[in-house]
This record gives structure tokens, sequence and C-alpha cells, in this order.
């Protein structure tokens, strides 16, 4: 999973903040500057990584996760992911109900994938909780970066707190504004 995670914050801030920053980042954290996504690597490299990206930037890095989580939806890979999260629901509340299946379909696509185990509690009057195992410190940060772009393709309202291990939605306005255009081929995206 780690390779996967290095991966990702590789391209997120060689595509937001250029490679020269990407070098620089890898330099301080003392990795090497390209990660294969499906190579295992030690936990700690993400760590480093997180932690030398937020000096460099002068952010902390729950506000670097949360956007890194808002570019895997919005940017990466021409939208991939977020077509593959569409499929979760129609609406959504419908993609937060079926939050608590996404590891198992992920592993469906990649056998060796291993995202952590998310459990979705109801609270009533549009209070959600997700709480899930971080397999990095700041994974909630993520998690709610990927709500939040999430939510505004579906054209919902959304306040979302983060804790540790632990996410939690209100959700004001479902049909806040209008959701963005998804179909199963992809046209019109």
């Amino acid at each position: 999973m780690y390779g996967l995670v290095n991966h990702a914050l590789e391209r997120f801030l060689c595509d937001t903040r250029g490679v020269s920053l990407w070098r620089a980042v890898a330099r301080d954290a003392g990795v090497e500057d390209r990660f294969e996504p499906l190579l295992p690597y030690p936990p700690e490299q993400t760590g480093r990584i997180i932690a030398a990206a937020a000096a460099q930037l002068h952010r902390p890095a729950e506000m670097l996760l949360e956007d890194l989580g808002v570019w895997l939806i919005t940017r990466c890979a021409e939208g991939r992911l977020r077509r593959l999260l569409r499929f979760c629901g129609a609406d959504f509340g419908g993609f937060i109900a079926s939050i608590e299946e996404l590891p198992a379909r992920a592993r469906l696509a990649l056998p060796g994938l291993d995202l952590p185990a998310c459990r979705v509690i109801d609270r009533g009057g549009g209070v959600v909780l997700l709480r899930m195992r971080e397999p990095f410190a700041g994974a909630s940060h993520v998690v709610a970066g990927l709500l939040r772009a999430m939510a505004d393709d579906y054209g919902a309202l959304v306040l979302i707190e983060v804790g540790s291990r632990q996410v939690t939605l209100h959700l004001l306005d479902a049909a806040h504004g209008e959701a963005r255009r998804f179909d199963l081929a992809g046209i019109g995206m």
C-alpha cells in the first residue's frame, strides 16, 4: 500500500508544484525520487515524505493531505478514481452508505491492495461518522479531501470534520448545487 501512497504523493507534488519541488522533498525525506505504485516500501518513508513536503511548502501536513485527497478525485489520471467512486451511489447519501464496501471492491481490481476498513455510522439528522484504521498518520485528512471533492461532484453541501481515525460528515443540503454529469461510458465527465 505504501508504494501507492508514495507514488500518489510524488505525482501530486509534481503536478501541482513541479518536479523540482518533488526532487527537493525526496532529497529532504531521504528517499528515491520515483516510486512504483505496486511495490512495497517501508511505512516510515511515507511519514518522511509528508513531513518534508509540509516543510518545503510551509503548510501543515493536514492541509497538504486534504489537498492530495481533492487532487486524487479532480485531477489524477483523468478522473479515473472519480468514475470508480461514482459507481458507489446515485447520490451523495448512497455513495456514503456504500463506503464500507470499497476495500473489497478495490481488491477485485488490485488483489494486493489493502485499503483500510471503514465503518459508516449514521447518527441521523444528516450526521454520519466514518471510522477507519489509518495506514499512515494523516490518512483521515486524505479521506476528508476525497469526500469534499465527491460532495462537490454530487452537488451536496457537506461540513467535514476530521478527528483521529474518524471523519464526521454533516450533510447540510443534498442538492445544494448541480451535480457533475456522470455516465457509464465516461462521456461528458
